[in-house]
């Protein structure tokens, strides 16, 4: 996974790169401060060297906002070079095309690159002396604009951001730039980028950048604003920011309505506060946005007066506001904050191999119920202070997930919503978690004293996509060491509303991938009357389940072999839904060596098990025997139909005994019945299907299987047919 992130971090800078062509350079002109040229087809063509470098960048930009011109001369871009530092005369560059309110100003739409060549660009206005539109670059609405290797400074605005400001819909590469004490009373320190904008960042820092608003209205992001729009960080310094207002909010970055990545970067010493009413409560703000956060260090942040969070202490490292963070790979170490994360209103944090140790702070908190569920993934939680007594996961009531974690000296407020999960492995396993890779290697996770438990940490995992991306997993699987027997016909009691279970039956969900291996044990729901959904697994839509009755590779056998080793599912007793199996559309089920035994339907189709609308059941070895479907108990007019019901669904039965299946009162199928369905058997026996049993002596099966509708296929291969039909009606197909 780190690997992969890396991988994808460094295309994108490679790619970024790219976009700057590498062009020889021509001797520039002698004093020359300022150099404009222009991209035409492949080649770079030098339009002028300048001495003065308002009049060049005035020129520029006038001829990179004129399309006409840009067309007519055959230019795509326009390039800037400067060639030594520019410090704006009394807090202005300048007049004219290329500035605006004494910034330097992009046009609208203009496709400009400036190339700084180690220099920098300073509009050298003070704190005492800032305007409302005091910032050092400011770029037009849909502009494409790259920027190279320099540092920009000396901006300070009380209404526009402080070094950058970046209008609608353009998009903004910065490569090897610096952003450097830069000052906003409102948005942005460094940057401000609004609707609809893409920013890229490219190595470079900010530092010392600083938003600090008046009490009215706050200041929002120290370093970088973010609004309605996608910022990328690749390899950037944040360090020294600060959003230090009473009411400000993110030292280094804000973000609202936005999708922020950050990769490979630092963040030191953000949101220190300076006096004891100088400080911003979080270093990184999300509001209504997407954080995704890999491989970057974090060390030093904060700076609190005290933990409480009712005066005006820093609060957080990160503060969520309906917001997800995805963090994989970083280092979290000696913040100063209350907490490291702060979780409000259904926010979500998901983190893998990420370590928050020795931090001055607890490691998360939640505003009571409105947190979203979180989960941690081999994460490493040390040394980090509980501030007043607090827990170090605080306030948190909904569920959270620790996975193979180290815990240190963790505490939680709501103990009961904690589940951790380790490899830790118990003496008297009844069942056991496992997972295979996509890389084929299958690995192992726990062991449990509970299989109503281990089963339905199964299906938690498998439903969580970002877990099975983080780990590589394929497919989730459970092992059984001993039977499960439902209690009272319920196969769970502590997990009512628990993602493994539904209508007390066993429960596969949509579109998750599912092994469980019986290791020749039973599943036994144990219904001796009917109730609704009463069948043993009920398979969701999409989902891919499969299930092995012996240990795996073991040989396929015909479930009269009795040198084979078999699990039995057996026990419902549905009036609606399926006895045993009920296979919803477009699921896939396999059963290796599985007998499905046993099982009842009073007014509905399959007694062992159904399968709808797209769905596949492929069964290898094992038995469909003893189901029994009874209508007598209701109305004539309602029709049962099939041990195996098929409605538009598709199955494949290789060595498989269908056995001793029957239906009372009703005249269908008592072994197989299909409508607009595909059937293939091959190596199978069908024996003593439609007989009254004992107690019931009036059996009117009378057919074995039983196919309607005008797409029903038919293909049986040497299979062997004996003895079906009740006494003195004999059925067939």
């Amino acid at each position: 996974m780190k690997k992969f992130l890396a991988m994808i971090v460094a295309i994108c800078m490679v790619a970024t790169v790219l976009c700057v062509p590498a062009f020889a350079a021509e001797a520039r002109a002698a004093g020359a401060a300022l150099r404009v040229s222009a991209q035409k087809g492949g080649s770079l063509v030098v339009i002028q060297d300048y001495a003065n470098l308002k009049e060049g960048w005035n020129y520029a930009m006038e001829l990179a906002g004129d399309e006409d011109e840009m067309q007519d001369r055959g230019y795509s871009r326009v390039v800037v070079d400067i060639y030594r530092d520019w410090i704006a005369d009394d807090d202005n560059f300048g007049s004219g095309d290329g500035f605006g309110y004494g910034a330097i100003y992009i046009p609208d739409d203009a496709k400009v690159t400036l190339n700084l060549n180690g220099h920098t660009i300073d509009r050298g206005i003070t704190v005492s002396n800032y305007y409302s539109n005091g910032e050092v670059i400011c770029i037009g609405d849909g502009a494409d604009v790259i920027i190279n290797d320099g540092t920009i400074k000396g901006g300070n605005s009380s209404y526009s951001a402080g070094g950058m400001y970046i209008k609608d819909d353009a998009r903004v590469t910065l490569n090897n730039v610096n952003f450097d004490g830069n000052f906003t009373s409102w948005n942005g320190g460094a940057i401000a980028v609004n609707d609809g904008s893409t920013l890229t960042v490219n190595g470079g820092s900010f530092t010392n950048n600083t938003g600090d608003g008046n009490p009215y209205f706050g200041s929002y992001g120290g370093a970088v604003y973010v609004e309605d729009a996608t910022a990328t960080f690749n390899g950037v310094a944040f360090k020294g920011n600060q959003a230090s207002g009473a009411s400000d909010q993110g030292g280094a970055i804000y973000a609202t309505d936005s999708q922020v990545v950050i990769s490979n970067c630092t963040f030191e010493d953000n949101g220190i506060a300076k006096t004891t009413y100088d400080y911003c409560n979080s270093v990184v703000y999300a509001v209504d946005s997407s954080l995704n956060v890999t491989s970057s260090v974090f060390k030093g942040n904060g700076g609190r007066e005290d933990y409480s969070f009712t005066n005006s202490a820093f609060t957080a490292l990160f503060m969520l506001d309906e917001s997800e963070l995805l963090m994989d790979a970083c280092e979290i170490r000696d913040s100063k904050s209350c907490y490291v994360i702060v979780d409000t209103d259904e926010s979500m944090v998901r983190a893998s191999y990420t370590k928050f140790v020795n931090n001055d702070a607890g490691v998360m908190a939640g505003d009571t119920a409105t947190s979203a569920d979180s989960s941690f993934y081999t994460c490493t939680f040390e040394n980090n202070a509980v501030p007043n007594g607090f827990a170090s996961f605080h306030q948190i009531t909904t569920p959270m997930l620790f996975h193979n974690c180290s815990m240190g000296n963790s505490t939680f407020s709501y103990a009961k919503q904690i589940k951790i999960v380790n490899d830790e492995t118990g003496e008297s396993a009844l069942a056991s978690l496992s997972a295979l890779k996509k890389d084929g290697t299958t690995v192992k996770i726990q062991d449990y004293g509970s299989i109503e438990a281990c089963w339905n940490d199964a299906i938690e995992l498998a439903l969580n996509d970002f877990a099975m991306m983080v780990y590589g997993y394929d497919r989730i699987v459970v092992d059984l060491y001993s039977d499960w027997i439902a209690s009272e016909g319920q196969f769970t009691t502590d997990f009512n509303n628990g993602a493994g279970f539904n209508w007390d039956a066993i429960y596969v969900p949509s579109n998750t991938r599912v092994m469980l291996n019986m290791n020749g044990h039973t599943i036994n729901r144990g219904l001796t009357d009917n109730e609704a959904n009463g069948e043993v697994i009920y398979v969701d839509e999409g989902a891919d389940l499969i299930i092995n009755g012996g240990k795996n590779g073991d040989a396929i056998a015909r479930g009269d072999d009795t040198t084979a080793k078999f699990g039995t599912i057996s026990g419902g007793y549905s009036h609606n839904g399926a006895g045993g199996i009920h296979i919803c559309e477009d699921a896939t089920v396999t059963l290796n060596n599985v007998r499905v035994d046993g099982n009842q339907t009073e007014d509905d189709d399959g007694s062992a098990m159904a399968v709808y609308d797209g769905a596949t059941l492929i069964m290898n070895g094992g038995s469909i025997s003893n189901n029994r479907i009874d209508s007598s108990k209701v109305m004539s007019y309602v029709e049962s139909f099939g041990g195996l019901y098929m409605n538009n669904a598709s199955a494949v039965l290789t060595s498989v005994l269908i056995n001793d299946n029957g239906e009372y009162r009703i005249t269908t199928a008592a072994g197989i019945f299909m409508e607009d369905s595909r059937l293939e058997m091959k190596n199978c026996y069908v024996l003593k299907n439609g007989y009254a049993s004992e107690e019931k002596s009036y059996s009117l099966s009378s057919v074995i299987i039983y196919a309607v509708g005008d797409s029903s296929v038919l293909d049986i291969k040497d299979s062997t047919f004996e003895n079906n039909g009740s006494e003195g009606l004999r059925g067939g197909c």
